[in-house]
C-alpha cells in the first residue's frame, strides 16, 4: 500500500486568520482614504470660503457691529466657525494618522502572512520527503516478504525431497 500526501487545510488556522486580518485591514484602509479624501475637500471649500469672505476676524465683528446683541452674535458665529475649523483638522489628522496606522499593520501582517507561509511549505516539503522514504521503506519491506516467502517455499520443498530421500533411503534399509 503506498500513501499519498494529500493538500490538507491549515490545521490551526493561523494563515486563515492572517489572510482574514489582511482583507479587514484593507476594508479600514479603504474607508480611511475616503474620509481623508472627503474631509480635504470639506477643508478645502472652507479654506476657499475664508478666502472669499476675507476671514472677518474678531476685531472685524466687533466694529461692524450695529448693537451689543449684534456683536455677541457675531463673535459667537466667528467662535462656533473656528471651533469647527478645529475640529475639522483634528479629524483630518486623525484620520491620516489611522491610516498610516492601518498602512503599517498591514504590511506587518503581509510579512507575517508570508513567513507563515513559507513555514507552511517548508512543512509540506519534509512531510511529503518523510512520506516517500516510508513508502520506499514500505515497498523494500513487501520486496523482502516476497523473498522470504520465496525462500520458504523453497526451503518447504527442499525439505519435502529431503523427507521423500531419506524415506526411501528408509525403504531401502
Amino acid at each position: 500500500v503506498e500513501y499519498e500526501y494529500s493538500n490538507q487545510p491549515d490545521e490551526n488556522g493561523e494563515i486563515t486568520a492572517t489572510e482574514d486580518n489582511i482583507n479587514q485591514l484593507n476594508s479600514d484602509i479603504a474607508v480611511l482614504e475616503q474620509n481623508v479624501s472627503d474631509n480635504t475637500e470639506i477643508f478645502k471649500q472652507r479654506l476657499k470660503a475664508m478666502y472669499i469672505t476675507g476671514n472677518d476676524s474678531l476685531a472685524t465683528a466687533v466694529l461692524g457691529s450695529t448693537d451689543f446683541y449684534d456683536m455677541i452674535s457675531r463673535v459667537e458665529m466667528i467662535s462656533k466657525i473656528a471651533d469647527h475649523d478645529s475640529d475639522l483638522i483634528e479629524g483630518l489628522k486623525n484620520d491620516i494618522d489611522s491610516l498610516e496606522t492601518s498602512k503599517n499593520a498591514l504590511e506587518t501582517e503581509k510579512l507575517t502572512l508570508e513567513m507563515k507561509q513559507g513555514e507552511q511549505e517548508t512543512k509540506k516539503a519534509e512531510f511529503k520527503e518523510n512520506l516517500e522514504s516510508y513508502n520506499t521503506a514500505m515497498k523494500k519491506s513487501d520486496e523482502e516478504i516476497e523473498r522470504l516467502k520465496y525462500e520458504e517455499s523453497l526451503t518447504e520443498q527442499q525439505i519435502s525431497e529431503h523427507k521423500a530421500n531419506f524415506d526411501a533411503a528408509d525403504a531401502e534399509i
